[in-house]
């Protein structure tokens, strides 16, 4: 019989190492061992020794693995390895001699131990490339229908079901499923240090529709309040916001002699959300019901937004214009929306619009909401503006607000009529509308606004423009095209 000293020493150096005093170190085995369990590891270990010696490989394993059950330390592990590696186990001889050799040292410990570490590092490393692989190809399911995949009675997650599998070197019974299909059998022999693929093929069960492919859930559709103080920057994914425009303009340009002028225009537009973070704007079709007025007949932007708080949101828009005699109208713009609980909205920034070509000095251009708006950072060429638009949720479903702001134009389309060439101006106006709210969302808004007389400070004492203000009608609808 082959008697294992070291490791018997080893397991009466851990019985000798119980606590006697403070003073002593305490055993490496857990406290909760007995002395009667560590006798009992000590006559399991002699078993697997006997066991050995007869070559009895499954005896000895089932000894080992008792004894290394009681005690838990690297002596009795590495031998567990050892069995396990004999009866050709060797899947489960490298995990447990890595298990073995990440044991932790402890003090005072037995100083048969660490050369167990060290001989399961060694164990471990020599049987790696000796594992061999089984990889199980699945065909005739439709998109969307997972096999379920056995290999020796034992089931194969869904995830790695055909995925390479290390096995242990020899014979294995393989067992593919799937709903409304015949179950496939497949024996395969593999190769120690070897891959093996295991083809299988499986047929629609006798009087069994085939299964209907599960397509993933879609995430759920971001939703738009229905109070307008709490409406974001951007419109959520997939979601269409319709509008149609009305706006009435007056202007009084007394230097250069011209009678008062009002100009009126009709637009549709819109925008739609192509993520929750990103919106597409369009005015379809603008038409002028004045031959004087200028209104873009077509434009196109986008609004990204790349910062965002539960108070404070941020993005960039830019949009292009064309106009019916042909001019082209830019408009980079900087926008900020805060948010006051569920009742305050402050919308500002920063906006420059510009034209290219000669044109007119009056070039209204699209305004925030994606529908042609005269206002004070569009309404000159080369006009740069920061709107200030401060809405109240009154009470569901009314809002109301403040509409003003504050420019720099440069007035040089004007000619000589002004020195400076160069005009601060502001405004001062209101806003007004109702929703139409719904347990998705809002259904429709729709909204007045107004501007009183602006006023400008010019290097020239006597402006050319002296009169001006505006009056217009938003209907906006939402449509949310996405899944709920």
């Amino acid at each position: 019989m082959r008697l294992h000293s070291v490791v018997i020493a080893a397991l009466v150096s851990a019985a000798l190492a119980a606590p006697v005093t403070a003073a002593f170190a305490q055993p490496s085995a857990p406290p909760q061992v007995s002395a009667s369990d560590r006798e009992t590891a000590r006559t399991l270990m002699d078993e697997g020794d006997a066991a050995v010696a007869k070559n009895d490989y499954p005896a000895a394993l089932k000894a080992y693995s008792a004894a290394h059950a009681i005690m838990n330390v690297p002596t009795t592990g590495i031998e567990v390895a050892k069995a396990q590696l004999a009866l050709g186990l060797l899947v489960e001889a490298r995990e447990t001699a890595l298990q073995v050799s990440r044991m932790p040292a402890e003090p005072r410990e037995s100083p048969a131990f660490e050369p167990a570490r060290k001989e399961a590092t060694e164990l471990a490393a020599k049987v790696a490339p000796r594992i061999a692989t089984l990889q199980v190809k699945v065909t005739g399911l439709p998109d969307g229908v997972s096999p379920e995949v056995s290999i020796d009675g034992a089931s194969i997650v869904a995830a790695a079901a055909t995925a390479p599998r290390r096995v242990n070197p020899g014979s294995h019974k393989v067992v593919v499923k799937a709903p409304g299909f015949l179950p496939e059998t497949a024996e395969v022999t593999a190769p120690e240090g070897g891959s093996v693929d295991v083809p299988v093929t499986l047929k629609p069960a006798p009087n069994q529709p085939p299964p209907v492919p599960v397509t993933p859930p879609h995430p759920a559709r971001t939703p738009l309040p229905n109070r307008y103080a709490e409406r974001p920057l951007t419109l959520p994914a997939l979601t269409l916001a319709p509008a149609l425009g009305f706006r009435l303009e007056h202007i009084e340009v007394g230097k250069l002699g011209f009678p008062p002028q009002n100009f009126t225009n009709i637009a549709l537009g819109g925008q739609f959300g192509i993520i929750d973070d990103f919106q597409v704007d369009l005015t379809l079709i603008s038409v002028d019901m004045t031959e004087q007025s200028n209104y873009g007949l077509f434009t196109v932007g986008g609004l990204y937004r790349f910062f965002k708080t539960s108070a404070f949101e941020i993005g960039g828009r830019f949009q292009l214009g064309v106009s019916g005699q042909g001019y082209v109208y830019l408009a980079p713009e900087v926008p900020i929306r805060l948010h006051a609980g569920r009742i305050l909205r402050v919308d500002t920034g920063v906006r420059f619009t510009g034209i290219v070509g000669k044109g007119p000095a009056r070039a209204s251009l699209s305004g925030l909401e994606g529908i042609p708006r005269s206002n004070i950072a569009s309404v000159y060429p080369g006009t740069a503006g920061v709107p200030i638009d401060i809405s109240v949720s009154v009470a569901d479903p009314f809002y109301l607000g403040l509409r003003s702001g504050l420019g720099f134009a440069d007035l040089g389309g004007f000619g000589s009529v002004t020195s400076a060439g160069y005009t601060f101006y502001g405004t001062l106006g209101g806003l007004m509308g109702v929703t139409i709210p719904s347990k998705k969302g809002p259904i429709m808004d729709i909204q007045g606004d107004f501007t009183l007389p602006w006023f400008l400070l010019a290097g020239d004492p006597k402006p050319p423009l002296t009169n001006i203000w505006q009056a217009g009608l938003t209907a906006r609808a939402y449509i949310p095209l996405g899944h709920d």
